[in-house]
């Protein structure tokens, strides 16, 4: 990968608007996957909204949007030429992200621990849902990883940051997810 004049403005000939592009197309691209989810669920459960802890999803949606926040507050550190708060925000965002799995995986165990049968089809199209959230959890964390750890080792400045861009884009999209989910299934 070349990359003239030190940003990526201008890679290869390619200016950023068109990974910016593609990037928004890719992510279209997957919100199919929660559309079809969604649809799925009303399918098979109608009306009926099932036996998940709607406290428990509250606590998850403000732990997501809280994550999302802070992921898309240290591209305003990297413009702010903070360094240090971009490292911490991203941490926080990843700890926060971390802490979400952990409660969707509580939810099934509680769900679990009710007695409801685990053919029940609304809990059926839960588990699968929010299984596919969870893949998309570990992924995005994976990506916000992996950015965290670039501005620890090259560092971002406003011309370069391309990479935390798109993290913190897709670390919204999993957020932007979990909402789509929870009123599809807590509210509807």
């Amino acid at each position: 990968m070349v990359v003239k004049g030190g940003s990526l403005n201008e890679e290869n000939g390619v200016g950023i608007k068109h990974y910016r592009a593609g990037f928004i197309l890719f992510l279209i691209s997957q919100a199919v996957v929660f559309m079809v989810l969604i649809a799925v669920r009303f399918l098979i459960a109608g009306g009926k909204v099932g036996p998940y802890s709607q406290p428990l999803g509250v606590v998850i949606t403000v732990v997501m949007l809280l994550s999302a926040w802070l992921a898309k507050s240290s591209r305003n550190a990297v413009q702010a030429g903070n360094s240090e708060a971009v490292q911490k925000r991203l941490a926080s965002a990843i700890w926060l992200g971390v802490l979400a799995f952990a409660l969707v995986l509580i939810m099934w165990t509680m769900v679990r621990n009710d007695g409801y049968s685990v053919t029940m089809p609304s809990l059926e199209v839960f588990w699968v849902a929010t299984g596919f959230w969870l893949v998309y959890v570990l992924l995005g964390l994976f990506v916000l990883f992996a950015a965290r750890s670039r501005g620890r080792l090259v560092g971002y400045t406003p011309d370069n940051d391309w990479d935390l861009e798109a993290s913190s884009h897709f670390w919204t999209f999993v957020t932007v997810g979990w909402i789509a989910l929870w009123i599809a299934f807590f509210f509807l």
